[in-house]
Parts: C-alpha cells; sequence; structure tokens
C-alpha cells in the first residue's frame, strides 16, 4: 500500500510504503489435507478512509494543427498502394522537436506518416508561435454570431522579431440551408490589424474537378469551402510585417462576410486553426529556390500533370531579401545534355512562380533534375536550395497510327479535345460537337512527345452517377489495323482527361501496354440497361465475360481472345430492374463486379 501525504503540490505521489494484511484465519489441516481447527489473525491496525478535495493533475498539452486533409469517399475508390500528399510544415520546426503528441484525427483509412527534416539554413529563423482563434465556430446564428467567437486578440510582438505571417486554415461545413453554407457557398474572411483591414480572402477551392484521387463514389467534383475529398487543405498565409513593430503589441482581428442562415440543413459552421509566427531578418540578401517540380515527376499530388516527357513546369521562390528579377535554369535528366532556360520576372523575399520550360534530352533515366543560378545575373548566396531532383515515370507509348473515338452525352456542348506537340502545334482538334454521336480521327504521327486534352465544361466528366440527365458517353484510342481497343479511359474524370505519350521513344515496342493490372469498369451504374464494359490487361488475356441476373442465371457472354483491352456494350434493356452480376473470367482468375438496372 502506497500512502500520499503530500497534498500540496503533488497529491498523486508517494511519500511512504508499508506492508499490511487484512484480517485472515489461519488454518489447521489433518494428514489427508482436511481443516481441523482454525486461528482469526485479528487487525493490529485500523485505516480510516476519508475523501478530500482533490485536483487531478494534468501534464500541460498546447495544441497546434499543422496541416489539414480531408478523407476520400471510399465508395468504389482504389489507391492501389496508397497514396501520398506532402505539406510543407516548416513554420512549425520548432515545435517538432524533443517530446511532442502526434495525432490525426482519422477514423476511416490506415495512414502512415514520415517527417522529412532538411538539414540547413532556412529563410528565416523562426522566434516564436502561438495559436490565434482555433475550433468549429457556427455560422450565420442570429442570436449569436460568429463574431462573437472570433473575437479581436492583443499580441505581443517579441522584441528580436523582425518579421511575422499569420497562417490561417479554414474549411466551411454544413448545407442544405440557404446558399447551402458554409459547405458550398465561398465567403470572405478579412483580417485586420490594429482595426485596420489589411487582407481579404474569399475561402473556397475550384478545382475539386481536377482532383487526382479519382474517380471517388461521392460528390468528389463539387467545389467547396476550401476542401475537396481526398485533398489536401490550403492555408492562407498573410505576411503582416508591414503592420507590426518589434517589442511593441498589435491588435488582430478575424472578421467573416455577414450572413443569416434560415436554419434548414445541417448546422453551418467554419473550422478554423489560426496562428501567428514570427521571424528573425531574411538570412540572405540574393537568393533562389528551387521550390517543386509539378512535370515531370511521379509525385502522387501532380498526377492530372503528368506523365510528361517535354514541357517540364517547376515552381521557383525568392528566398532573399532583395527583389528577383532573373535566374539561369538548367534542367534535364543525369547523363544527357542539359537545356537552360533564362527566367525573368518579379519576385518579393518568399513570393513564387510557376516556370513553363522547353523540350530537354530524354534518356529513360529515371530522375529529372532542375538547377538554378546567377539570380540577378549575381552569386547565389545558398547553393543547397539550387537543386531538386524527383523520379519520373515514362509516358506511354502510342503506335505511330491509331485513331480517336469519342461518343457524346447528353451534353456534347461541353466535351472538346485537342492533340499537341511538343512545341504546342495543334495536330487536330474537335468541339461543337452532337449529342449521343460517335466522332473517330484517324491520327499518323511522327517521333516525338505529344499531349492529349479531353475538356468537360461541365466538370462531370462523360458519366457520373448524380448527373443521370447528362446519360453516358465512351472515350478510347483504337488500333488502326483492326479496330481493336488499345485504350480504355474512365469517363468518370470530372473537368479533363489529359494523356501525354511518345511516339517512337522506345525501341522494340510490340505491344502497347498501358495499365500494370487488370482494369474491370461498368458504367452507368445504375442505369436503364445499356451499359458498357472496359477491360484493359497488364499483358495480352483469354478468357470470358459473362453476366447473371441475381439467380445467377447467365443472360450474356463476350468471349476474350488474346488482347490487351477490351470495350464492350451490352443491351440489357429488355430484362427487369434488378442487381446483376459481371463476372470476368481470365486465366483461372475470376473477378465480379455488381452492378444495377433501375426503371
Amino acid at each position: 500500500m502506497s500512502l500520499g501525504a503530500e497534498l500540496i503540490g503533488n497529491p498523486d505521489k508517494a511519500t511512504d510504503t508499508q506492508l499490511v494484511w487484512a484480517p485472515y484465519f489461519r488454518y489447521v489441516f489433518d494428514a489427508k489435507g482436511k481443516k481441523t481447527d482454525s486461528v482469526l489473525i485479528a487487525a493490529e491496525k485500523t485505516l480510516t478512509q476519508q475523501f478530500r478535495d482533490y485536483y487531478k493533475k494534468y501534464e500541460r498539452i498546447n495544441r497546434f494543427e499543422i496541416g489539414r486533409y480531408i478523407t476520400p469517399y471510399g465508395n468504389g475508390l482504389d489507391l492501389g498502394n496508397g497514396f501520398t500528399w506532402t505539406f510543407d510544415v516548416s513554420d512549425y520546426r520548432t515545435l517538432l522537436k524533443d517530446s511532442v503528441h502526434l495525432a490525426a484525427g482519422n477514423w476511416q483509412e490506415l495512414l502512415n506518416m514520415e517527417f522529412l527534416m532538411i538539414k540547413g539554413t532556412p529563410p528565416r529563423d523562426i522566434i516564436s508561435i502561438r495559436n490565434l482563434w482555433n475550433g468549429n465556430f457556427n455560422y450565420g446564428i442570429d442570436n449569436d454570431p460568429i463574431d462573437n467567437h472570433l473575437k479581436p486578440i492583443t499580441v505581443e510582438i517579441p522584441a528580436k522579431a523582425k518579421a511575422a505571417r499569420l497562417k490561417s486554415r479554414i474549411t466551411g461545413h454544413g448545407f442544405g440551408g440557404n446558399e447551402d453554407c458554409a459547405e458550398f457557398c465561398g465567403k470572405t474572411h478579412s483580417y485586420k490589424v490594429d482595426g485596420t483591414k489589411r487582407f481579404d480572402k474569399l475561402v473556397w477551392r475550384d478545382n475539386c474537378a481536377y482532383n487526382p484521387v479519382y474517380p471517388q463514389g461521392g460528390t468528389w467534383i463539387y467545389q467547396r469551402a476550401n476542401w475537396c475529398p481526398g485533398a489536401e487543405v490550403w492555408t492562407y498565409d498573410f505576411e503582416l510585417t508591414p503592420y507590426i513593430t518589434p517589442g511593441k503589441n498589435a491588435s488582430l482581428d478575424h472578421d467573416v462576410e455577414n450572413y443569416n442562415w434560415n436554419g434548414s440543413g445541417s448546422t453551418p459552421y467554419y473550422a478554423i486553426e489560426d496562428q501567428l509566427v514570427t521571424y528573425g531578418a531574411p538570412n540572405f540578401t540574393l537568393d533562389a529556390a528551387v521550390d517543386e517540380i509539378l512535370a515531370p515527376t511521379n509525385n502522387n499530388m501532380y498526377a492530372r500533370m503528368n506523365p510528361v516527357c517535354s514541357n517540364p513546369i517547376i515552381r521557383i521562390k525568392n528566398t532573399g531579401s532583395a527583389m528577383l528579377t532573373s535566374l539561369e535554369i538548367k534542367y534535364g535528366m543525369p547523363g544527357a545534355e542539359q537545356s537552360v532556360y533564362n527566367w525573368s520576372g518579379n519576385l518579393k523575399f518568399l513570393e513564387t512562380a510557376e516556370v513553363n520550360l522547353g523540350a530537354f534530352a530524354w534518356n529513360g533515366s529515371g530522375t529529372f533534375m532542375v538547377n538554378i543560378g546567377k539570380p540577378n545575373g549575381g552569386n547565389d548566396e545558398y547553393a543547397p536550395n539550387n537543386t531538386f531532383r524527383t523520379k519520373v515515370n515514362l509516358p506511354p507509348v502510342m503506335p505511330e497510327k491509331f485513331i480517336i473515338e469519342l461518343k457524346t452525352n447528353n451534353n456534347p456542348d461541353e466535351s472538346s479535345y485537342t492533340l499537341k506537340d511538343a512545341s504546342g502545334k495543334v495536330i487536330i482538334s474537335r468541339d461543337n460537337l452532337d449529342a449521343n454521336t460517335t466522332y473517330k480521327d484517324t491520327v499518323s504521327l511522327t517521333n516525338g512527345c505529344y499531349e492529349f486534352r479531353l475538356k468537360d465544361l461541365g466538370e462531370d466528366g462523360l458519366k457520373w452517377w448524380a448527373n443521370t440527365a447528362q446519360g453516358s458517353g465512351t472515350f478510347r484510342f483504337k488500333k488502326i489495323e483492326n479496330g481493336s481497343v488499345l485504350k480504355n479511359f474512365n469517363t468518370d474524370f470530372g473537368a479533363e482527361i489529359f494523356y501525354p505519350f511518345t511516339v517512337g521513344k522506345l525501341v522494340g515496342v510490340r505491344d502497347y501496354i498501358f495499365e500494370s493490372k487488370t482494369q474491370f469498369h461498368i458504367y452507368p451504374n445504375p442505369s436503364s440497361g445499356q451499359i458498357h464494359i472496359n477491360l484493359d490487361f497488364a499483358e495480352r488475356k483469354t478468357g470470358i465475360l459473362e453476366i447473371t441476373d441475381i439467380t445467377g442465371r447467365k443472360i450474356f457472354s463476350y468471349h476474350i481472345k488474346n488482347t490487351i483491352a477490351e470495350g464492350i456494350e451490352a443491351d440489357l434493356k429488355h430484362f427487369p430492374a434488378g442487381v446483376y452480376m459481371a463476372v470476368l473470367k481470365i486465366d483461372g482468375e475470376i473477378q465480379t463486379r455488381k452492378f444495377v438496372i433501375a426503371k
């Protein structure tokens, strides 16, 4: 038994220990082990239990959100071996030391998290970081407006701080009321310093239909209040440096555009995490950095822009205090001749710019590299951030001649496509299309890099479960010789299909393989009975596709003969509404897909 006698300061700390026993009987046994007598061993002392006022000692915890990600709709989603999202958490590096508790508020997927620490000198040193407004705040409530909870905060700017930044991470939630706020309405948030409005920000995410995590089962294409299903949340950074004085106090305020909720649907609210970070002076006067390679790369987050074999896109950053006006950029693959691009512009400290580069020599090394130098024609003060390397995948290889086949849906005015070569020259394009019509274009190409882009202005693809009124279309590449399918494209693609490819880049290619594993898709689902089945294989396959009703009765079959892709149409309109199964039998393996006929 442990005795806690230190009631002030550490009431849960043991100060002494005694070995004691409760009263008990000592028994006497005969030779056969039977009890014959007993002796009571009585208590020598009595301990009295008393109840006193007590406080529980908690470890002090300062919670900081360092990033936010919204999980995707899982229905029909296939992430393969997983998907990686990358967050720059450099502003929190002073917190990521010693012992910290890390938590992710996720109850759906298994997550792996890694921190990549970059040893070196940052553009500026962090002096302090503190939370400002943090939590979920109801929005549009007449008798309790959000301003009641986002009140001005007075903060002290450290005397040795030379700069400051306000970080604001906001997502809107709740819908069904007027304007579908706060998830589906864009509202402006304003930020004041010492009573003067310095920044306005429309809290809105307008690129959900370009999400690299697709297709998803839910309304993944809809634009939302700074979030998309299966995507990182944008952090808004506001530079406060011109408006603060080191060693003085500053009043900060976060305001939200006025809105009155009508009480319908779910309660609208904003999830807000605002923080103040202060810094020392810039560590460099003349310095630039390669911030990211957007293409070519095998980074999942830029999958919609890749893989490419020409016209790279990079992001540069000015990491010096002087205005950045020019930069020499060398790029290419290790072991190949490097290309050179001379950039000019105007970037303030920590501003970024995307740079579109020209052609480069491809050698199949699997790595792409960028090196920058000569900022403003001078010497770069910090070399470690001048070079960036990324792993790349070879774009698909297409034959010199093939057929582009598009079948439109009920909204043909939304669809158009363009094929360009590496110089940007348009090889072929189509728009002003008719509804439910099949278009075929035969292309004959020379060796080189090409980019094909099929756009949908409605940003809901050629078919989408939530817009059955548009019907469904198909899109595929076919062989010239016999019209067989080269490549099927998933028609639930959101805003566009971007498909870079090469011609003649690989020697000795006999089969044009575009998938690493079997792809088996049925659409639309549910349907009125006219269904499309796309099959793409990692190698030539032979087998059979069968469709059965709920009782197991076979109602349709299609033989697959030594092919890498098939596009199958099945007319089942004369069968009753219900649940059906498509069964793919290939090389001893069986895959099934369930679909519904609704009438």
